[in-house]
């Protein structure tokens, strides 16, 4: 990977800092991360700022303290993609999503299955959901082929498979992909070996 791509998807120390504060612990107000993270408040307003700007942050509730309001930050989808490829638990961020976004299926499945893949397929979804602006299916079928060629082992493909059955509708969806896939890499096998 080039020099120049790690650094696209890098974040500041501080902010990478409130990233995996935010997704080890949950919601948070600015005020509270900063005591947390034992930073001062100027630079992390400023940190906070520029992460919501850059769509990483989002404020997902309000906190009241003696009948004022605070609002509390989470990661978006893409903040979630980037605090993963910045070392945060995949299991933290499962917990973490359940409750802040329940009903966003595919992205628990996806932190779901993390641990049984090489940890490149991050940025693999990161690309998708910057160009998407959702994960697909075809996204996880793209990644399924990828990693066929990394030292990712059957049991692990097994594993993730058991766990996407848990999600029938991600299930399905996946499985037609796969076979529009299957049929598509059979037709081009068909055109590459017909005799000239």
């Amino acid at each position: 990977m080039s020099k120049h791509k790690k650094e696209e998807n890098s974040l500041h120390p501080l902010q990478k800092q409130i990233v995996l504060h935010l997704s080890k612990n949950g919601p948070d107000t600015i005020n509270n991360t900063v005591k947390n993270i034992k930073h001062s408040y100027k630079p992390s307003w400023t940190a906070f700022n520029s992460l919501e700007q850059k769509g990483l942050l989002t404020k997902v509730r309000t906190y009241v303290w003696h009948g004022r309001q605070f609002p509390e930050f989470w990661l978006t989808d893409i903040g979630i993609l980037t605090a993963l490829i910045e070392g945060a638990s995949p299991a933290d961020l499962l917990t973490q999503s359940r409750e802040v976004y329940p009903n966003s299926q595919m992205l628990q499945y996806f932190l779901e299955i993390i641990p049984n893949f090489n940890p490149d397929i991050v940025r693999i979804a990161l690309t998708a959901f910057k160009n998407k602006g959702k994960l697909e299916p075809v996204d996880l079928g793209t990644i399924f082929f990828t990693q066929m060629d990394t030292d990712t082992t059957y049991d692990k493909f097994a594993n993730a498979l058991e766990i996407m059955k848990k999600y029938p509708k991600e299930h399905k969806r996946f499985k037609e992909q796969l076979t529009l896939m299957r049929r598509n890499f059979n037709r081009l096998s068909k055109i590459i070996n017909k005799e000239p």
